[in-house]
């Protein structure tokens, strides 16, 4: 399945496979046993931003903890559905998305099953999911699970105006607004106002 059996948690297994995560840190497993007669190839963890991938549509505002898994199905009747559940080492938060990298980049792979930390992938030979393209009995599947990026709070900008110097003050809006900005505004504006009657008393 191209995972060398003394790192395979199934070595005997061509079902099933267990490549390492790119980011060093433990295994996906990849299970095609429902499907009769499918058997894995090729299969490694591999990183998002491999640069053999078409970084298109990579997800604004998301990580993926694991990086990718690819592997190949062989065995496939030609034009068949199968099933393919692929665990991930790091889980799956709430408001994670799946993503599949095919020749025209990243894509949101709709509906998948997830249950723990296993999504269960239907996919078509030279159909949906399958990166190749053709109905050869072989699919080509490179996934990941994207994960929200935590949001920060708002932003003190203490860089030099161009315009004649001073400081000014980034203000966030919408949802990731945080009352630290409001704070740090009304802090400002004290210590402003703190300065000029300093300034006129010592005048």
């Amino acid at each position: 399945d191209g995972v060398p059996d003394n790192e395979d948690d199934h070595p005997g297994n061509k079902g099933k496979g267990t490549p390492p995560s790119s980011r060093g840190h433990g295994k996906f497993l990849i299970d095609v046993t429902d499907t009769a007669g499918a058997s894995l190839a090729v299969t490694k963890g591999m990183a998002e931003t491999d640069a053999s991938l078409n970084q298109a549509g990579m997800p604004s505002g998301y990580e993926f903890p694991d990086g990718l898994v690819s592997y190949q199905v062989i065995g496939v009747v030609p034009g068949s559905t199968i099933t393919v559940k692929v665990t991930f080492p790091s889980g799956i938060p709430a408001g994670s998305k799946v993503y599949k990298v095919g020749p025209a980049g990243f894509k949101e792979f709709g509906n998948p099953a997830i249950q723990g930390n296993t999504v269960t992938l239907t996919l078509t030979d030279g159909g949906a999911g399958d990166s190749d393209g053709l109905a050869n009995g072989v699919i080509v599947d490179p996934v990941g699970v994207a994960v929200p990026v935590a949001s920060g709070t708002g932003s003190v900008d203490l860089s030099s105006a161009s315009g004649g110097g001073g400081c000014s003050i980034a203000v966030r809006t919408g949802s990731g607004a945080s009352a630290i900005d409001g704070t740090l505004i009304l802090a400002g504006l004290g210590l402003t106002v703190w300065g000029i009657r300093i300034r006129r008393r010592r005048g």
